[in-house]
C-alpha cells in the first residue's frame, strides 16, 4: 500500500455523467490505497449528490472560493447580456446547417468565456496550493486539461499522467496538431479506454509515445443476470438528449418499426437541450403513445428494464459508458460505427454495428431481434459474456494501481 503520496487531480468540470462516474471509481479506488486524493476542477463545481459521493471516498474537491466565484458570475452577465441583446433579434439561427436556438448560443458562449478565464485561476491556485500540500503526481481527465496539466508538470517538476475520455478524431482541429502533440508527449503515462482511442492519439494528435489500455468500467449494482423468456418490445437508450447523441435518428426509427409491429416502445432516458425538438417530433408523427422520455432515475435497476433492446446512433464517442451498462445488463445493441464502440458490440454476436443514416436498416436489425426470441436471447447472453471477460472493474482497477506505483 502507497503511503503520503498526493495526487492533484485536474478535470474540465464536474457534472454528473458517466464520466464523473468513472473519475469517482479511479480516484475512489487511489484513495483506499493510501493515496491522498486532491480533485480540481476548471470551471467551477456545482454541490450535487455526486459531489457528496467524492467527499463519501475521502476525495478532497478543491472548489473555488465563494468570493472567486462571485467575480466569475459578474464577468459572465457583463459579458454575456450585451450578446443577449444582440440576439434577441432573432429567434433561431442555422449555424452549420444546425438550427440552433438562442438559449443555446448564449450557453455556450459564456461556459466558453468563463472556462478560459478560469484556466489561468487554476494554475495559480495548484501552483501556491503545492507549497502546502506538496503534490508527487498530477493526473488529468479531457483534453481541455492538456495545457494546464504540461505547464504545472514543468513548474512543478513531477510526474504527470492524462487519462482520454473521448475521441480525438472527433476533435480533430481544435488545435495545431503540433502544440497538441508538444501536450501529449510530455505525460509520463496515458490511459486510453481502448487501442482503436490510442491509435487515435497517434493520427489527429501527434503522439508518437506509448499508451496503456485501460477500458472505462461501470459500478456494479447488484444485479441477478436471468434472461427472462419473452420476446423484445421495446427499443432506446439512456444518454444526454444533446445534437450529437442523435435521439431524433430513434425517432424516425420508431416511426418505420410501428408500421409493422404498432406497439412497439421507445425509451428516452436522460435529459438535455434538445428535449423540446425531440418531443415536437414524436408529436408530429403522431407517436405520443410509443414514446416514454425518463428525464432521470435514482437507481439503473428502477429503469434497466424498460428498454430490452439498446440503441445508440451517436456521432462521437470515446468508450459509452451506457453501452459498458448494457452489456452488464445483458441488453443486445445496435451502435454507430464510432470510437471503442467496435470493441463493444460484435456484429451478429451481440448485436450490430449500423450506420446512424440508414434508417430503414437499423428498423429491420431491430424487428429481426424481436421476431426471434432465440436471438434476442442469444445476444443477451452474449452482451453479459463480453462484459465479463473483458470489462470486470476489479482486475482494471488493479492494473491502474499498478502503473501509479511505478510513478516516482
Amino acid at each position: 500500500m502507497t503511503k503520503n503520496k498526493n495526487i492533484c487531480v485536474i478535470v474540465a468540470l464536474m457534472i454528473t455523467g458517466g464520466s464523473d462516474k468513472l473519475l469517482l471509481s479511479h480516484l475512489s479506488t487511489l484513495a483506499k490505497n493510501g493515496y491522498n486524493v486532491f480533485l480540481y476542477s476548471i470551471y467551477p463545481m456545482d454541490n450535487n449528490l455526486l459531489s457528496n459521493r467524492f467527499r463519501d471516498n475521502g476525495i478532497l474537491l478543491k472548489d473555488y472560493s465563494t468570493i472567486t466565484k462571485s467575480l466569475l458570475q459578474i464577468i459572465k452577465y457583463s459579458l454575456v447580456i450585451p450578446f443577449c441583446a444582440f440576439l434577441s433579434m432573432a429567434n433561431n439561427l442555422n449555424i452549420f446547417g444546425r438550427a440552433v436556438t438562442r438559449e443555446q448560443i448564449i450557453s455556450t458562449v459564456e461556459n466558453r468565456i468563463i472556462f478560459r478565464l478560469c484556466i489561468p485561476l487554476l494554475f495559480i491556485r495548484i501552483f501556491f496550493d503545492n507549497f502546502v500540500t506538496k503534490y508527487d503526481i498530477i493526473t488529468s481527465y479531457h483534453y481541455s486539461t492538456y495545457g494546464i496539466s504540461y505547464y504545472l508538470k514543468k513548474a512543478l517538476k513531477i510526474p504527470a499522467v492524462y487519462t482520454e475520455i473521448s475521441s480525438p478524431r472527433w476533435r480533430k482541429g481544435w488545435k495545431a496538431k503540433r502544440k497538441l502533440s508538444k501536450y501529449i508527449n510530455s505525460f509520463n503515462k496515458r490511459f486510453v479506454p481502448s487501442k482503436i482511442i490510442g491509435d487515435e492519439l497517434r493520427e489527429y494528435e501527434g503522439l508518437n509515445s506509448g499508451y496503456i489500455v485501460s477500458p472505462f468500467i461501470i459500478e456494479e449494482l447488484p444485479y441477478n443476470f436471468n434472461f427472462k423468456n419473452k420476446k423484445a418490445e421495446s427499443f432506446g437508450v439512456i444518454a444526454r438528449l444533446s445534437p450529437e447523441k442523435n435521439q431524433d435518428v430513434l425517432i424516425k426509427v420508431l416511426n418505420i418499426v410501428v408500421k409493422s409491429k404498432p406497439n412497439t416502445q421507445l425509451v428516452l432516458i436522460g435529459k438535455g437541450p434538445e428535449e423540446a425538438r425531440y418531443r415536437s417530433l414524436v408529436q408530429e408523427l403522431g407517436l405520443v403513445d410509443n414514446v416514454q422520455f425518463i428525464p432521470s432515475f435514482d437507481e439503473i435497476s428502477e429503469i434497466i428494464d424498460k428498454v430490452d433492446i439498446f440503441v445508440l446512433c451517436s456521432d462521437v464517442e470515446g468508450m459509452p459508458l451506457t453501452l459498458i451498462e448494457a452489456l452488464y445488463y445483458g441488453k443486445p445493441i445496435l451502435v454507430n460505427d464510432v470510437g471503442s464502440t467496435s470493441e463493444l458490440v460484435i456484429n451478429n454476436f451481440n448485436g450490430f454495428l449500423i450506420d446512424k443514416s440508414d434508417l430503414e436498416n437499423i428498423a429491420n436489425k431491430i424487428m429481426s431481434i424481436m421476431d426471434d426470441l432465440n436471438a434476442f436471447k442469444e445476444f443477451s447472453i452474449n452482451s453479459r459474456k463480453l462484459y465479463d471477460a473483458k470489462y470486470k472493474p476489479k482486475e482494471i482497477l488493479n492494473a491502474l494501481l499498478v502503473e501509479y506505483s511505478q510513478l516516482n
